[in-house]
């Protein structure tokens, strides 16, 4: 289905007509032939449809009244943007099913009350990935001091797309998902190291996508940042945060590099056995064979 903004004549389009797909990128308005999947019933697809359909019902037979008419004033007083750029307001149905369909796809309980801070969560514009061929890696950092981290029932969702060429500035999926970061009481400390679910490689730009979900159910609207493959040089310190010593060790080797001095400290978010910090620190560029030290963890002060 397309929507379609008119003026003198149809002034733009987005979505798919009559088998055609309807878009626009940076240099403006477009419509190509629109595909189809080649297998519509993968395993994502077939969560997608059935997470869909439990919610319709649920919305329906276990709801209140009540419960409803709270979804309902949310949407009322929550402006959302469609693909046009437009203003709108969507359903409390729509906010019920938007919000829950992200929660039940990262096992969460599903919200019965719809919230009452009639706000979307605020997009995190300071988060920044790095990618790494070797090893095959995405690391996220983000400001931990954001209200959702330290916020328990509140996560922070990440989806990565297929690896496009370096010169490519923009992305619009697909994506797949790749996992969550819980809000805690003592937030979790970037880095976030994850693998890729797709298989990166040195001067390809991967593009991943975010969204927050906050505890009493709102779902804030999703943003993508991207960042080139980087490749590991001989002597380039690698990102050691959060390894055990062995895996540092395998990790420096890789890189022509030893293990240099051990120390411990007491900290209240890496867990015991895993490094806090590395001493240069990551990317810096050494000599082949140089030591590089590092600060494991003892766990909180008893």
């Amino acid at each position: 289905m397309a929507s379609i903004k008119f003026g003198g004549g149809i002034v733009q389009m987005s979505g798919s007509i009559g088998g055609t797909t309807f878009a626009r990128n940076k240099y403006g308005n477009y419509a190509r032939p629109r595909t189809k999947p080649i297998n519509p019933n993968t395993q994502g697809q077939v969560k997608a449809r059935t997470t869909l359909q439990y919610l319709s019902e649920y919305w329906k037979e276990s709801l209140s009244i009540a419960e409803r008419a709270a979804w309902n004033l949310y949407g009322t007083n929550v402006p959302m943007k469609n693909k046009l750029g437009e203003t709108i307001n969507l359903s409390g149905f729509n906010h019920f099913m938007r919000n829950n369909c992200n929660r039940l796809f990262n096992a969460r309980s599903i919200i019965n009350d719809g919230p009452t801070n009639f706000t979307l969560p605020e997009k995190d514009e300071t988060l920044v990935i790095s990618v790494d061929e070797a090893p095959q890696e995405i690391s996220v950092t983000w400001d931990n001091g954001r209200d959702w981290a330290d916020e328990l029932g509140a996560f922070l969702h990440m989806r990565q797309g297929v690896p496009q060429n370096a010169s490519r500035d923009f992305f619009n999926g697909p994506w797949r998902h790749v996992g969550v970061v819980d809000g805690a009481v003592v937030p979790y400390t970037p880095p976030w190291l994850v693998q890729p679910v797709m298989a990166v490689a040195v001067g390809q730009r991967v593009w991943c996508t975010f969204r927050i979900s906050r505890a009493d159910g709102r779902l804030s609207e999703p943003w993508a940042v991207s960042a080139l493959v980087h490749g590991q040089a001989p002597g380039e310190v690698p990102m050691l945060i959060g390894l055990t010593q062995e895996q540092a060790v395998a990790r420096l080797e890789g890189a022509a590099l030893i293990l240099g001095e051990v120390t411990t400290a007491n900290d209240d978010v890496i867990p015991v056995d895993r490094i806090i910090s590395s001493d240069p620190v990551y990317h810096t560029m050494l000599e082949v064979g140089a030591a590089v030290a590092i600060v494991v963890s003892l766990g909180p002060v008893v």
